[in-house]
């Protein structure tokens, strides 16, 4: 359990704000999806209890993100898998708690979790690293988010 008091990091997504108007007044909630191991400490908490914490939210998408990430690529991806490294990159992997917590550097930034990522696969860079094996060491990990992730770029670069 999460003890009372404690500062306690985690990764949120798919936020949708909920508003309900009660006898008692008005209700503003938010539902957000999370990890189950997350879910599970949430459940031991205490009926009742106030939670409260800092806000960082980022856009993986974002139009400016991913002009800046196409600038900082040269326009053409690198490598066999690099353009498919380069889309899970924009979709904010860099920035995965859940990720940065695996490869114990919860206080990283991007390009330590990229520098992580590099010395966890023996590689110099990302695009060494085929999307299967990377998948099956994100399942084998329980990163179920950034296995869906990986999958739903890979359904994009297909379509595409």
């Amino acid at each position: 359990m999460i003890p009372e008091g404690e500062l306690f990091q985690f990764e949120a997504r798919n936020p949708l704000p909920r508003f309900t108007r009660r006898k008692i007044g008005d209700v503003f909630a938010l539902n957000v999806e999370i990890e189950e191991a997350l879910w599970e400490e949430i459940k031991l908490m205490p009926r009742g209890a106030i939670l409260s914490g800092k806000l960082y939210w980022s856009l993986g998408d974002d139009a400016k993100l991913i002009e800046k990430a196409d600038r900082k690529l040269g326009g053409e991806a690198k490598g066999e898998f690099g353009r498919w490294w380069e889309l899970l990159c924009k979709r904010g992997l860099l920035n995965s708690l859940d990720l940065r917590q695996v490869l114990d550097c919860d206080a990283c930034g991007p390009a330590e979790t990229k520098q992580a990522l590099y010395e966890k696969f023996g590689v110099k860079s990302l695009s060494a690293i085929p999307p299967s094996d990377f998948a099956r060491w994100a399942a084998s990990e329980k990163l179920n988010a950034i296995v869906m992730m990986a999958a739903e770029v890979i359904n994009e670069m297909e379509t595409v």
